[in-house]
């Protein structure tokens, strides 16, 4: 049995983690973001949440190949 808090803190979890992916993807694609405010932008949203949470955060965020792709096109990018 899932306990109310569990599951708010899953639901938590899940809407930061897409949050922060949609995120990612709009300043990324912009060109607004470099792949070290890519990493800052991670390691706020980890500062703040639980351990389950970080799960969901970076199966969230290594799961989209969108992401994936826009942050291989950035690697070479100036100023990385």
């Amino acid at each position: 049995m899932t306990l109310p808090l569990d599951a708010w803190e899953d639901e938590l979890g899940r809407m930061a983690a897409h949050r922060l992916r949609q995120r990612a993807k709009e300043q990324l694609a912009a060109g607004a973001w470099s792949g070290e405010e890519l990493e800052d932008a991670i390691a706020a949203a980890e500062r703040r949440l639980t351990r389950p949470q970080l799960e969901t955060l970076w199966a969230t965020l290594t799961s989209d190949r969108e992401l994936s792709g826009l942050c291989a096109a950035g690697a070479g990018s100036p100023g990385d």
